[in-house]
């Protein structure tokens, strides 16, 4: 129920590095790649030069960076994108659970 970024910025919260730390452990004998994708809340920015989309793929490139400083793999790493707020994870566009990253093991 806590979210992974603060609002509006890609800087990672201390349960994201933790996270990602475990995530890494845990993927080190895995064969698969992976992809990660940044994901927004619903709120929008006035700035016209900067949007949703480029926040979420921000934060997908700072999850990228977490795992590969704890170790993982970079040549597993076959996409990092953003959603912006196409995709949330609860109903409320707002909630600060959908300011989170998302990261699948492919097949």
């Amino acid at each position: 129920d806590r979210a992974l970024f603060a609002l509006g910025s890609s800087r990672p919260s201390n349960l994201l590095k933790e996270l990602i730390g475990i995530v890494a452990d845990a993927f080190v004998n895995v064969e698969n790649n992976i992809k990660i994708v940044g994901h927004t809340d619903g709120l929008g920015f006035k700035a016209n030069d900067y949007s949703n989309w480029d926040l979420s793929t921000e934060r997908a490139n700072v999850a990228r960076r977490l795992l590969l400083q704890n170790g993982f793999n970079i040549e597993k790493v076959s996409e990092v994108s953003g959603k912006a707020n196409t995709k949330p994870l609860v109903d409320d566009p707002y909630a600060p659970q959908n300011r989170r990253i998302s990261i699948t093991i492919l097949k």
